[in-house]
């Protein structure tokens, strides 16, 4: 079996980021770090270079969708899935750059969502 893949939680939110980093750590991943600002979360991508970046549309600052590009330019093997606890119908997932765009309400599908991105990747899930 190959490395356990790995991710980086972003959200402002304590509550989410403690929901979202149960998601991946049920499904197989290691956490190498949660943040809760989107500066903060490029810089930790930027040293980690992790398989999956978990990010919040909206936060303080930067907004989530202000760092996509950057994160792709400094970690082109980074997966990112958007999230976003309002609606999300506007965004859409390709012109973002963003490998899956997922209302906090739909937490119930992440799995599937996560399993589909890595497949995209050429990688799979461990669980």
């Amino acid at each position: 079996m190959g490395a356990v893949p790995s991710a980086v939680v972003c959200d402002d939110d304590l509550m989410s980021r403690q929901v979202l980093r149960g998601l991946l750590v049920d499904a197989g991943f290691d956490i190498v770090g949660e943040v809760d600002m989107a500066i903060s979360a490029l810089d930790l991508v930027t040293v980690t270079r992790p398989d999956v970046l978990v990010l919040d549309v909206n936060m303080p600052g930067l907004s989530g969708v202000d760092i996509i590009r950057d994160v792709q330019e400094r970690s082109p093997g980074t997966a990112i899935i958007v999230v976003s606890a309002y609606d999300v119908d506007h965004l859409d997932d390709l012109s973002l750059g963003a490998a899956a765009v997922l209302p906090k309400t739909d937490l119930v599908r992440f799995d599937q969502v996560l399993a589909t991105v890595m497949a995209d990747r050429g990688s799979s899930s461990p669980s």
